[in-house]
């Protein structure tokens, strides 16, 4: 169910837009012409979106290097104190 809710959660996205705009179209506010046009508030959204993407890709990074970091190459967990692994005896910093 994970990977699928960032594709859903984009495809539900571009359908709100979508009906935003059909509905704006439909009432006289928005033409063909402007259909695919941005404003303001979308160009900032789509300029904040790849940082938003880099920011979250960092914090996964460095969650994953903790979790690695606390464990052993055998799978084992480590506690902070501990030099080596109480299940196949290697050194910690190894």
């Amino acid at each position: 169910m994970k990977r699928f809710l960032i594709p859903l959660t984009l495809i539900g996205a571009a359908l709100a837009v979508f009906a935003y705009n059909y509905q704006g179209y439909c009432r006289g506010r928005c033409t063909l012409r402007g259909f695919g046009l941005f404003g303001p508030f979308e160009l900032s959204m789509l300029l904040l979106l790849p940082l938003l993407l880099l920011f979250i890709g960092l914090l996964k990074w460095r969650r994953s290097r903790r979790r690695a970091a606390s464990r052993c190459s055998c799978g084992a967990p480590l506690a902070e104190d501990w030099s080596y692994c109480p299940v196949c005896g290697a050194s910690r910093h190894c």
